[in-house]
């Protein structure tokens, strides 16, 4: 690390050096030098010349070390805000299915959540991976990176007297006590006389994802 802080220290004096030199020599060596011509030797001429050299050096130098010391701080700074397990993310999105918009957290109300630790779409937090705060990216997830294909076995047909009868319609969702003591959500796919198609796929299982995605902040 060392040696690459010293090699761009010495490239960037170079160039500061050079551009001052270039830039200030018309405007500061030559009125001196022909104001005193009569009075200057060949060998006070190179003095007064290496003097401005060093002069002009010196302050390349002094510039090139705030522009690199500047530079490693900022790298440094974005470099402890990446997206990595553990960290806590605020960010805000949008989810689109088939171009409509069916999700999103917005710069009034962003959704924060522990990288590794959160309930959120394995392959989204997954593809967060390395961001940093302020980057946007967009991201399209397949159905097995998503909430998986359609499970045919997960639509099931009961009958209706074991369901409450509140909120029943076609595109509901209807908790449903299971067997084991959890409680599940289906969408309701079908209405008979005395009997309902109940589907405990995801809703939005079988479908492409597209996210758009910003970072707000990582601590």
């Amino acid at each position: 690390m060392a040696c690459f802080f010293l090699r761009d220290f010495k490239r960037e004096c170079g160039f500061c050096g050079i551009s001052f030199g270039i830039f200030s020599w018309p405007h500061t060596l030559i009125p001196v030098l022909t104001k005193q011509a009569h009075q200057l030797t060949i060998g006070n001429m190179f003095i007064k010349l290496r003097r401005e050299c060093y002069a002009w050096g010196l302050l390349g130098c002094l510039l090139a070390g705030s522009i690199l010391l500047s530079s490693c701080h900022s790298q440094g700074a974005r470099d402890t805000s990446v997206v990595e397990p553990g960290k806590h993310v605020t960010m805000v999105y949008r989810l689109t299915v088939n171009g409509q918009v069916i999700d999103q957290a917005t710069y009034e109300k962003p959704f924060t959540y522990t990288q590794g630790e959160a309930p959120i779409v394995p392959g989204l937090e997954k593809e967060l991976v390395g961001l940093h705060a302020g980057e946007h990216k967009h991201i399209s997830l397949s159905p097995q990176e998503g909430y998986g294909e359609v499970n045919r076995e997960a639509v099931i047909v009961i009958p209706s007297g074991q369901l409450p009868n509140e909120n029943m319609a076609v595109g509901n969702l209807i908790s449903v006590p299971y067997q084991d003591g959890r409680i599940l959500t289906a969408v309701i796919r079908a209405i008979e006389d005395d009997t309902v198609v109940l589907d405990f796929n995801h809703p939005l299982a079988g479908q492409q994802l597209e996210f758009d995605v910003e970072i707000l902040s990582i601590s």
